[in-house]
């Protein structure tokens, strides 16, 4: 969603970078995980192709809505979507993280149960 955002404001808007950290924290009354993964996972597909055509030249925004695609495909079952998305981030811009999403997809693939992403922080 911020990317969305982000995507129709920059042509109108020049940037600030200020010293002063600010920003807004959401209290939620409940838990925030209202969707279900199959909804999460279409929601993060629309927008990833709502978007595709303003993404190519910001590198690490294209490949973070690859990623959050990956990982929702992931959450939902969809081994082929993960695994198509993951390598797509990692191909973009590769990082450790994106490594182990993709390692993710692939065990999801060949029918084993992956871990979850907090199981795989360690080296």
């Amino acid at each position: 969603e911020d990317v969305d955002w982000w995507v129709r404001v920059e042509p109108a808007v020049v940037p600030v970078i200020s010293a002063t950290i600010t920003y807004v924290v959401r209290l939620h009354g409940g838990e925030r995980r209202g969707a279900s993964d199959d909804a999460r996972l279409d929601a993060r597909l629309r927008a990833y192709r709502k978007n595709a055509a303003a993404l190519p030249k910001r590198g690490a925004a294209k490949a973070r809505q690859q990623e959050r695609v990956a990982s929702a495909a992931v959450a939902a079952g969809r081994a082929g979507l993960a695994t198509r998305f993951a390598v797509a981030a990692l191909w973009t811009r590769p990082t450790k993280r994106r490594a182990k999403l993709l390692a993710r997809s692939l065990l999801l693939m060949i029918g084993r149960r992956p871990p979850a992403a907090d199981d795989l922080d360690g080296d």
